[in-house]
C-alpha cells in the first residue's frame, strides 16, 4: 500500500510539472528557446594609452598584449548571472547559444582592484544569436585603469636623506618611502602602479615630506596635478598614463646648504593615429590651504559655497595632551595598557566635515611610528579607510562613529576617541600622530588631505 501511494505521488508531481511547462509554453514564457545559433568570438587587446612624460623624454612604444587567458562572460540580455563563462585560448570553437540577445564581457583574469601592479583590460559588446546562424563578434579590450609612475630626479638623492610621498585621488592613496640610507646607495625608481581611479576626478594630489641632508630640515609640500581641459576631458580616467617627476627646488638664498622646496612637472603626450602631440599638464601648489581648516573647500562656482569643507580649531595648532605613568605599574607583570593614563586632554577634539551635495567618501589615514602605528595598521588605518564603507568592523565603527543616514551632509570625527589607545604607547617625543582626512562629495569634488597632528607629553 505504501508503495502505491509513493508511485501516485510521483505521478501527480510529474503531471503538475508538465502542466506548468505547457502553460509557460502557451504563454511564450519558456526560459530558453529550443532553437540555437553560434557565437564566433574574436578577442584582441589595444594596449595604447595616453602617456604623460617629461618633455625631453622619448615617445614610449605601445606594448603587445595577448588576450590568451582572458575571462569571457556571456550574459543573456537583462540578466545579472552569466549564462556561460570560459577562458579564452584563441582557438575556440563557435559557442552554441539559444536564440536571443546577449552581451559578452571579456577582461583580464581576476577582479579589477583599486590599486594594482598591472594594467587591467576589458570591454563589453552586445550581439544577437539567430537560429542556425553563426554570429561573429570582435571584442577589442582597452585599459580600464590609469597608469601612474613616480620618477625621482638624480638630485633628489644628493639633497634629501629620506622622504615620504603620498599620491591620492581623494578616495584612495598610494604611499612611497625612502628611509635614511648611506650616501652612496642608489635610489631605485618606484615601479609603476595602476589605478582604478574614481569617477569625475579632475585633480591628483601629490604630498611630499623629506629631510634635507645638510641641515636636517624637514620640508613638507603638496602639489595638485590637473587634467588639462584641452585633453578632451577634464577628468582623469581609463588609459591615462601619468609620470610624476620630483626634483629639489631652487637653492635657499639665505642658507645655501638648503633648498626652498621641491619641483614637480609633467607633460601629456598624446599618441593618435601615429601622430604625437604634447600638452603641458598644469601643476599647482596646494601646500597652503585657502582657509584655516580646509584645503579647497570654498566653492566659487555657480552653486556658491557648495564644495566640501574640513574644519577644526585644532588644524593649525595641533593637539598636545599629557599622560602620566601609573606608579604601581610593574614591568613584565601588569598589562601594558595600565602603564600610562591620560592626565590632561581636550574632552573633544572634533573635526567637522561637510558636503552640501552629499558624501561620496570620507577617507581617514593615520601616519605614525612605533607601537601605535602597529595597532593602527591592524585596523587598516595606516593604509586608510573610508568611513562610509559598509565593511567597517565594530572597533572602527565605535572609534569613527560613521554617519547614521546615507543622505547626511555633515559629519563630525572626534579624534579624542583615540586618546586612550595612543596613551598606551607612551609619549611621542619629537614625533606626531598625523590624522589625514580627505572628503569627496557625490559630484566627485575632492577636498584634502587635511592633516591634524597629535603629540603626547609625559608629566610626573
Amino acid at each position: 500500500m505504501k508503495l502505491k501511494y509513493t508511485i501516485l505521488a510521483g505521478v501527480f508531481a510529474f503531471a503538475s510539472l508538465t502542466s506548468c511547462e505547457m502553460k509557460d509554453e502557451l504563454l511564450n514564457k519558456t526560459e530558453e528557446s529550443s532553437e540555437v545559433g553560434y557565437l564566433n568570438l574574436g578577442l584582441a587587446v589595444d594596449a595604447s594609452s595616453r602617456s604623460v612624460t617629461k618633455a625631453n623624454e622619448a615617445t614610449s612604444t605601445t606594448p603587445t598584449v595577448s588576450a590568451t587567458g582572458f575571462m569571457v562572460e556571456v550574459k543573456k540580455k537583462g540578466e545579472e548571472e552569466a549564462y556561460k563563462t570560459f577562458t579564452y585560448d584563441g582557438e575556440e570553437e563557435p559557442v552554441e547559444l539559444p536564440v536571443g540577445d546577449y552581451t559578452v564581457y571579456a577582461h583580464t583574469s581576476g577582479n579589477a582592484e583599486n590599486i594594482t601592479t598591472a594594467p587591467y583590460y576589458g570591454k563589453e559588446e552586445s550581439f544577437s544569436v539567430k537560429a542556425n546562424e553563426e554570429t561573429g563578434v570582435n571584442v577589442v579590450c582597452t585599459m580600464m585603469n590609469m597608469k601612474i609612475q613616480l620618477t625621482y630626479d638624480n638630485e633628489l638623492k644628493s639633497t634629501f636623506k629620506s622622504w615620504e610621498i603620498s599620491v591620492t585621488d581623494g578616495t584612495h592613496n598610494k604611499d612611497f618611502k625612502r628611509l635614511e640610507t648611506t650616501a652612496d646607495e642608489d635610489v631605485q625608481q618606484p615601479d609603476p602602479f595602476y589605478w582604478m581611479i574614481a569617477d569625475n576626478v579632475t585633480t591628483i594630489k601629490v604630498e611630499f615630506s623629506g629631510v634635507l641632508k645638510d641641515n636636517n630640515t624637514e620640508i613638507r609640500e603638496s602639489r595638485s596635478i590637473i587634467k588639462p581641459s584641452s585633453a578632451g576631458s577634464q577628468y582623469w580616467g581609463a588609459a591615462d598614463a601619468l609620470t610624476v617627476t620630483i626634483k629639489p627646488g631652487e637653492k635657499d638664498p639665505v642658507d645655501p646648504s638648503g633648498v626652498t622646496g621641491i619641483e614637480i612637472s609633467a607633460n601629456l603626450e598624446w599618441n593618435t593615429d601615429g601622430k604625437t602631440d604634447n600638452i603641458e599638464v598644469p601643476v599647482e601648489d596646494s601646500t597652503t590651504p585657502s582657509e584655516p581648516g580646509g584645503e579647497e573647500g570654498d566653492g566659487d562656482g555657480e552653486d556658491g559655497n557648495e564644495n566640501p569643507t574640513i574644519t577644526s580649531e585644532f588644524l593649525e595648532s595641533g593637539i598636545n595632551y599629557t599622560i602620566k605613568q601609573n606608579p604601581d605599574w610593574v614591568e613584565g607583570v601588569d598589562d601594558f595598557s595600565t602603564k600610562y593614563s591620560v592626565e590632561s586632554a581636550p574632552e573633544k577634539a572634533e573635526v567637522t566635515i561637510s558636503a552640501p551635495k552629499g558624501f561620496g567618501s570620507i577617507f581617514v589615514k593615520i601616519k605614525a611610528k612605533g607601537g601605535f602605528a602597529a595597532a593602527a595598521g591592524v585596523m587598516g588605518l595606516t593604509k586608510g579607510v573610508d568611513i562610509l564603507s559598509p565593511d567597517l568592523n565594530g572597533t572602527l565603527k565605535s572609534l569613527l562613529n560613521p554617519p547614521k543616514e546615507a543622505n547626511e551632509t555633515t559629519y563630525t570625527l572626534d579624534i579624542a576617541a583615540f586618546f586612550s589607545m595612543m596613551a598606551m604607547y607612551g609619549p611621542t617625543g619629537s614625533d606626531t600622530y598625523d590624522f589625514e582626512i580627505t572628503v569627496t562629495d557625490k559630484s566627485g569634488t575632492p577636498v584634502g588631505p587635511t592633516t591634524l597632528s597629535v603629540s603626547i607629553s609625559e608629566v610626573n
